[in-house]
């Protein structure tokens, strides 16, 4: 069953901007749009309405709360460096959040759930693939992951830029991470596609985490420089890339990127969109589980079975959905590999990777198979295990707690 997403918890607490969003769809797809939006500036969108609605709420709160006129708490806050950053920090993030649900909904709140056994995997697989290669099925999508792995692996990107925050509070493990993806196609004025990722992490009760990352897909470089936009220098970073040379074959990504721990997350993403469209995709479409659960309970006559049903409901999504790699068990569970073309003395873990393999007549058509990660080597060989995945678990890495964030 798929937990409530961050776009249920939003739409039970926030409906009048969802109302707002439902409104610019309507005029979007009225104006035959078929691309994801770039950005909100793109399109004269309601943002700034739903934006003043909640700023003049939270100036009134503080007027009634300090006794002094509304006018007054304005010009304080609009003269106090601190409380006028806290303010700006919100509207960039209603603006994130409303461009994300947005393109959400303008292409039919697609949501693909990943399986935690699939997400093992992935976070050890090397992305040796160049971006056009990344493709979704939809402008728009959304992720969700409910694994500790890519918990704390979200966790870490925070954690590395703000070390103080580290141990403070619980880290929510029954929430899902929901993750809005929009692929933008290339602009008149553009060489490259655009892929914006946006993570949540956030129950009815509290807005843990937001994290996002604005990737550059120009058609030459691999997903590895991808990942590592410099969107601040992004021309000098263009002219100083050393176009790999070898025929049908692509950099794998360097040690030092694949182990860092503020990537790993975005690492994991990537592969996931490689993986849904790639040729051996486990993919299982589902009817929304609320829906699923309505219509049992119209079918139960006893009111005891009706009850633990509709409580059910409520701890589930609205949204229907696709199971993504329901059946991969987990890394350590995997133990299957090629047969060994030398005698080997050690027992070792093979990187997951990608495979641009040749199909059809005269091997003129390519797919791209996954390569699971596997163990190498003779049974009773020392197992050397490089740390794909953290080395422990984060709330085992933090001062006799487990650490958490407050938006």
């Amino acid at each position: 069953m798929l937990a409530p997403t961050f776009y249920d918890v939003r739409k039970y607490v926030e409906a009048d901007m969802y109302r707002a969003i439902g409104e610019d769809v309507e005029t979007l797809k009225k104006g035959g749009i078929t691309d994801a939006l770039h950005d909100l500036e793109s399109f004269p969108s309601r943002v700034e309405q739903i934006w003043q609605r909640q700023y003049g709420a939270l100036i009134e709160a503080a007027s009634r709360e300090q006794g002094l006129p509304p006018t007054v708490i304005q010009r304080e806050v609009e003269h106090d460096r601190e409380a006028w950053n806290i303010i700006e920090w919100q509207h960039r993030e209603l603006s994130t959040r409303y461009y994300a649900l947005l393109n959400f909904e303008l292409f039919g709140t697609k949501t693909f759930y990943l399986q935690d056994g699939l997400v093992q995997h992935l976070a050890c697989t090397e992305m040796n693939v160049v971006a056009p290669f990344l493709e979704l099925p939809f402008p728009a999508c959304m992720f969700v992951l409910t694994s500790r792995e890519s918990i704390d692996a979200l966790y870490r990107i925070h954690f590395a830029a703000h070390p103080e925050e580290r141990g403070r509070k619980l880290i929510d493990y029954k929430t899902p991470i929901s993750v809005f993806l929009v692929l933008t196609q290339k602009a008149p004025d553009q060489l490259y596609r655009q892929l914006n990722i946006i993570a949540f992490h956030a129950s009815r009760e509290e807005n843990h985490l937001m994290v996002t990352r604005r990737l550059c897909l120009l058609d030459d470089w691999t997903l590895g420089e991808a990942l590592t936009t410099d969107w601040a220098n992004l021309d000098a970073q263009i002219e100083k890339r050393k176009r790999v040379v070898v025929e049908g074959e692509w950099e794998t990504v360097e040690d030092s990127l694949f182990y860092t721990d503020g990537l790993l997350f975005f690492r994991i993403i990537l592969n996931a969109v490689l993986y849904i469209s790639s040729a051996d995709a486990e993919l299982e479409h589902r009817p929304s589980d609320q829906e699923t659960v309505k219509q049992e309970i119209e079918r139960i006559p006893a009111r005891v079975k009706r009850r633990e049903l509709k409580q059910a409901a409520r701890h589930a999504s609205r949204l229907p959905y696709i199971v993504v790699g329901a059946s991969i068990p987990s890394v350590e569970a995997t133990t299957s590999a090629p047969v060994a073309t030398r005698s080997l003395s050690i027992r070792f873990t093979v990187r997951g990777h990608w495979r641009h393999q040749a199909c059809g007549p005269g091997l003129k058509d390519h797919v791209l198979r996954f390569i699971k990660p596997y163990t190498k080597g003779p049974e009773m060989a020392t197992l050397i295990n490089k740390p794909y995945l953290v080395k422990k678990p984060l709330s085992e890495s933090v001062d006799q707690g487990n650490p958490t964030l407050d938006s």
